[in-house]
């Protein structure tokens, strides 16, 4: 078997592009692929694909393929780079995508070579899955213009000095956190919790303190300062009232004069995050 016919196959759910092939580099790139194509790459594993009714309307997946003739090193970075993928595309931007199988396109024995132990052999699974809600939220969409600038924060994002500081990674955990829950309301509280994480150090109103902080940290003038700060103010607001009163999401929202619906709300309150996490690291 030649190393051309080895690599693995990660589907990207709630994925769509405008470009067939998006290059990551060292071996790996986003392609368009169905699901019909997807059993037709991986024939061995045809009937196994076949009861992953989520997959169905797949469009994109991730494809690694070997990059060194190290081929537990290989295995390693099929198994992580998914991961990593996935939080630099969480991060970037807004759209609830999702990459919860990988498949390996043979089921086989690799020859590694180990300096140390001499010729070894790893065993590589046909399939490994990552249990996860179902996919909900809005749909990603990946533009080929934004290819180049998602490459670059990629490797931000993989850098081992990336959000180092303990509060960034509790900001950070509850973020991606967030991406599990399917309620408005859930998702807020994942929200607050994270912006507590950047902000908050001591005594101090909290609502008024992340609201204050984040409008100094991403507002480019005075005016967008303020809309900032409002808005923060008033969802923080939101937050104690679905937590100590427990009142619906959408009461919330007209108590505090906030016109979005809870979607579009929540949304924002995430790309407010999802900024100052970036400006954070």
């Amino acid at each position: 078997m030649s190393q051309n016919a080895i690599r693995a196959i990660i589907p990207l759910l709630n994925f769509d592009s405008d470009s067939e092939k998006i290059v990551l580099g060292e071996g790996k790139s986003i392609l368009r692929m169905s699901y019909k194509e997807l059993k037709e790459a991986a024939p061995e594993m045809k009937s196994g694909i076949s009861a992953l009714t989520d997959l169905l309307d797949m469009k994109y997946v991730l494809e690694v393929i070997p990059s060194t003739h190290d081929a537990m090193s290989w295995f390693e970075d099929a198994t992580r780079y998914p991961v990593n993928l996935i939080r630099a595309l969480r991060l970037f931007k807004k759209g609830a995508v999702y990459a919860p199988y990988k498949f390996f396109s043979h089921s086989f024995n690799l020859r590694l070579s180990v300096p140390t132990h001499g010729i070894d052999t790893v065993s590589v699974p046909s399939v490994e899955y990552t249990p996860y809600t179902e996919a909900f939220g809005v749909p990603y969409i990946l533009n080929a213009s934004e290819s180049n600038e998602l490459l670059a924060f990629s490797k931000t994002v993989t850098d081992p000095n990336f959000a180092s500081s303990i509060h960034v990674k509790k900001a950070m955990t509850r973020f991606f956190r967030s991406y599990s829950e399917k309620e408005p309301e859930d998702k807020i509280i994942d929200y607050c919790i994270a912006f507590e994480s950047l902000f908050c150090r001591g005594e101090g109103a909290k609502g008024i303190v992340i609201s204050t902080e984040a409008s100094k940290l991403l507002g480019k003038d005075n005016s967008e300062r303020e809309q900032i700060r409002e808005y923060l103010r008033k969802a923080y607001r939101v937050r104690n009232f679905t937590i100590h009163r427990s009142i619906p999401l959408v009461d919330s929202l007209k108590k505090q004069k906030i016109n979005d619906d809870p979607e579009t709300f929540t949304y924002k309150v995430e790309d407010y995050l999802r900024l100052c996490i970036r400006k954070f690291s």
